[in-house]
């Protein structure tokens, strides 16, 4: 079944947010499945391991799990059953594989699930100032700014009380508090 599973980087980097929707936004409606699964996840990385420490929830449920690079595989043991692990394993440049598997008694692991990745082509995201996509919903529309935005956007940009609301990861310092046009 077609799904999607979307990662992002957080925390200046020290995070991996995803969310996993299966199946997909696009087909849930024409194939809904029984087993399908939407869920979100927040991986941490701890510099003492070298790994991650996870938690993932779904509707009814959170797992938490440690995660540690074990022969060129990323191996993501459940915490409260060891014998639960989730394994990312042939990771190329667009490609991985996943699979939830149980380690049974003899050693062998048994899978349960299976998921087969291909990174989505939908844009040439060097490009994106040149030909910027417009998302439109009932309620909003996001697009690239416009110099005739400037009025407005200073409002929100000179009120003091909206700064700390503002993510400023990855700006060198800049608070993002605009008091002149100028300075925006």
């Amino acid at each position: 079944m077609e799904g999607e599973w979307l990662f992002r980087r957080a925390l200046n980097g020290t995070c991996i947010e995803d969310l996993f929707i299966c199946p997909s936004r696009a087909t849930r409606e024409s194939n809904p499945q029984p087993d399908g699964e939407y869920g979100a996840a927040l991986r941490m990385f701890q510099p003492e391991t070298k790994g991650y420490d996870m938690v993932y929830t779904t509707r009814g449920s959170m797992t938490r799990l440690r995660i540690q690079r074990e022969e060129g595989r990323i191996v993501c043991t459940v915490l409260s059953n060891t014998c639960e692990k989730w394994v990312f394993d042939r990771i190329a440049g667009d490609t991985f594989h996943w699979k939830n598997i149980t380690v049974l008694e003899d050693g062998y692991w048994r899978t349960n699930c299976e998921v087969f990745a291909v990174r989505k082509k939908t844009a040439d995201y060097e490009k994106v100032y040149e030909n910027c996509p417009i998302f439109t919903t009932g309620r909003y529309r996001l697009r690239l700014v416009e110099e005739s935005d400037g009025a407005d956007l200073l409002k929100v940009y000179s009120d003091e009380k909206a700064v700390p609301l503002f993510n400023s990861d990855n700006c060198h310092g800049d608070t993002f508090h605009y008091t002149s046009p100028e300075r925006m």
